[in-house]
């Protein structure tokens, strides 16, 4: 399955690429604190074509679940639950959360605080969570709250345009994270906090993340895969350099 982030500025631009090519929708506009606050969701989602919605972005900004002050650890839990009762309302099983902000003084908190309670929102919601590497340097944290957790519902989405500006190279992300991966963001960046770009417009080595790619693929049963864009003129030249260059998920696109 193939998604792509579309905005509700943009949406009749992006609906035109999304019908064309067959895509499918991750919706990113409904974890702004703005939107989230106006509750008028019924209304927003008019934006988008509900049986094209598959996944949602939670909540992300300021989120920190293993903050030491208790206020913004509970308004933290808040918005994460938010989002879920969200995804409920659009029919959504598979909502991504960000790994958030940790250092090497906070690393244990942070593993076990998040492991329990993203456990717990997938099992109370009964939906497929995925977290995404964000600030992520090191797949080692990672790894360690998924293994903390043990809950098949609480998996990896590996955001390989991040992995990219880290000291380690893609393969010892997968070869690490392997068996906890359920999901894929494609992007590309100047650097780990930068904006999106086209794809070949960064510093992205596109033959090994779409081997890397193609191997999860042959792993995971309909691996879902998000091309993240910053405008529709991105997301087609994106996509025409994934086809030119047969790199993945280029099968799944129409030629």
């Amino acid at each position: 399955m193939i998604l792509v982030q579309p905005a509700a500025e943009n949406m009749e631009d992006y609906i035109a690429i999304i019908k064309r090519e067959n895509l499918w929708i991750e919706i990113l506009d409904l974890s702004f604190p703005e939107v989230m606050d106006n509750r008028e969701l019924y209304t927003y989602s008019k934006k988008y074509p509900p049986h094209r919605c598959r996944t949602l972005y939670g909540t992300f900004m300021d989120i920190n679940i293993a903050s030491r002050d208790q206020e913004i650890r509970r308004i933290s839990q808040e918005r994460c639950r938010q989002s879920c009762e969200i995804a409920k309302i659009f029919g959504i099983r598979q909502v991504i959360f960000s790994t958030g902000l940790y250092t090497d003084r906070n690393i244990y908190d942070w593993i076990v605080l998040n492991a329990a309670f993203f456990r717990g929102l997938a099992i109370e919601f009964d939906l497929q969570i995925y977290l995404k590497n964000f600030m992520d340097r090191s797949p080692e944290p990672l790894y360690r709250l998924l293994e903390t957790a043990g809950e098949p519902r609480l998996k990896a989405c590996l955001d390989f345009g991040r992995i990219t500006h880290t000291q380690f190279p893609a393969e010892a992300w997968v070869k690490l994270l392997r068996k906890h991966i359920g999901y894929i963001h494609l992007s590309e960046r100047n650097h780990l906090f930068g904006s999106r770009l086209a794809f070949g417009d960064g510093r992205n080595d596109w033959e090994r993340i779409s081997k890397l790619c193609k191997l999860l693929a042959c792993e995971v049963k309909d691996l879902p895969v998000t091309i993240l864009a910053g405008s529709p003129h991105q997301l087609e030249r994106s996509l025409r350099f994934l086809k030119d260059h047969l790199y993945f998920p280029c099968a799944s696109f129409s030629r």
